[in-house]
């Protein structure tokens, strides 16, 4: 099997292309293990790289004899002729794993998201791809209620970042109705795990509390919302894949939901650490929240979440703790 991974160099990418891989020690993280373990499916990574863990990320898999990497923009219609053909399933991690919310930056424009995702879609659509899995993210449904967010939820942006998103999704599943393109959409919460980029809020904290510095205060405090493993996610990502059904939206859900507040605790916990380790800023309750996702469809299909918070948290402090050269990046984002 010929797997086309596109944003396979970003965080949640990376983790998908190393589990289809097999590697072992798949949590080892960027700086890890170069060991191609066991065989596993033929994969192309398409990706610019363009940042410092990018390029990190893209010098570890180069290294497997079982991934290509392309070093090239999924908005290159011309790179995409040449690469999508003879891929059986082509994967598309391009939408990110965030909302863009607060202390997160705009890592490109929403004109640059919509228009990778189309080429992606056209190509695939040309090539005549068995399937193509558009990966997403719940904050296309912005912020309303306490109620887990079902599959067909009405879809309500609050950031650019979002919207872009969630428009490509549409696109997405226009192409099954309008090409027959079996494509469907797996969209996870906020992710988080070993070899995240720095300027992400789980590695920016731990970056701080690891070296002994104190938190800066952090907007968006109050906020709620969903966090789940990064290895949980992609499992999700590659059962919908595998077992999903074309022109449906599948669920990765399953994690815990959390403010902000609440997580920086859990992260002063797992350090070891206290609140005058944190930059204080007053409580405004009056923060965002977003519910949980519904993952009924890919329970059904039998995926399970493997991986609890405080577990998680404490693997990721322990990926940060032992690369030190990532951990100096993410305190000086």
């Amino acid at each position: 099997m010929r797997v086309l991974v596109a944003g396979g160099a970003g965080f949640a990418g990376w983790h998908y292309v190393r589990g289809l891989l097999s590697w072992p020690g798949a949590e080892a993280g960027p700086s890890g293990g170069s060991g191609a373990g066991e065989r596993g499916p033929r994969v192309t990574v398409l990706d610019t790289a363009a940042s410092h863990s990018g390029k990190v990320r893209a010098e570890s898999l180069a290294r497997d004899p079982a991934c290509s990497f392309v070093r090239g923009d999924a908005r290159d219609a011309r790179l995409l002729a040449s690469v999508v053909p003879g891929h059986d399933l082509v994967v598309d991690f391009t939408a990110g794993t965030t909302d863009g919310h607060p202390g997160t930056p705009e890592p490109t424009s929403v004109d640059a998201r919509l228009s990778a995702v189309r080429a992606l879609l056209d190509a695939a659509v040309r090539a005549r791809v068995p399937r193509f899995v558009r990966v997403s993210h719940s904050g296309v449904y912005g912020e309303a209620g306490t109620a887990p967010w079902p599959e067909n939820a009405p879809l309500r942006p609050g950031t650019p970042h979002a919207a872009a998103t969630a428009a490509g999704d549409l696109l997405a599943l226009d192409r099954h109705r309008t090409h027959g393109l079996p494509v469907l959409v797996a969209r996870g919460p906020d992710a988080y795990g070993g070899g995240q980029s720095p300027d992400a809020y789980v590695p920016r904290v731990l970056g701080h509390l690891l070296s002994g510095s104190r938190v800066p205060a952090e907007e968006g405090q109050d906020d709620a919302r969903e966090w789940l493993h990064v290895t949980d996610l992609c499992a999700g990502v590659r059962t919908a894949a595998e077992h999903g059904r074309a022109g449906r939206v599948h669920h990765v859900g399953g994690g815990t939901v959390l403010t902000g507040r609440q997580l920086t605790a859990r992260l002063l916990d797992v350090c070891g650490a206290g609140w005058d380790m944190v930059g204080h800023r007053p409580s405004t309750g009056t923060g965002r929240r977003h519910p949980a996702l519904d993952d009924g469809r890919l329970r059904a299909l039998g995926h399970r979440p493997r991986v609890p918070l405080d577990e998680g948290l404490q693997g990721t402090a322990r990926w940060y703790a032992d690369h030190p050269r990532w951990r100096r990046t993410a305190r000086a984002a």
